[in-house]
């Protein structure tokens, strides 16, 4: 439930609501709500990073060595294209907020911000992960 609206602040009620392609384990892929993809993913990107392979060979960080590394890469990659999917609805008018202003109409809109979708991205998978833990 918090995911939900931890995820309806950061895009906004109809795009919370999209579906994206999750890969399972056994190579599957199902559609699931991004609050679940990010869920799933958040545990797993912590996982990666205190792994002793990363912690004695940071270099290896960057690279998918095992079939479990790859999943996950593409996982993200989904993950991440459709939140840029996103950030263009906004810029080009496709989508817009509705009475509320949410977090990535407030951060395409900044100076900050601009042109830096990037940044934009890695802020909104660190609100809903920060959120997520301390709810």
């Amino acid at each position: 439930m918090y995911g939900n609206i931890l995820i309806s602040c950061s895009v906004g009620p109809a795009c919370a609501e999209r579906l994206v392609d999750f890969e399972n384990d056994d190579g599957t892929i199902k559609k699931v709500k991004i609050s679940d993809s990010l869920l799933t993913l958040a545990p797993l990107t912590l996982a990666k990073l205190t792994h002793l392979r990363n912690i004695l060979f940071p270099v290896l960080i960057g690279y998918s060595v095992s079939a479990h590394d790859r999943r996950y890469a593409r996982n993200c990659k989904r993950l991440r294209d459709l939140l840029q999917l996103f950030i263009n609805e906004r810029r080009t008018g496709k989508t817009k907020y509705d009475e509320l202003p949410d977090l990535i109409s407030i951060l395409t809109t900044s100076d900050v911000y601009k042109n830096d979708d990037e940044h934009i991205i890695d802020d909104i998978i660190t609100v809903f992960t920060a959120g997520m833990r301390t709810t």
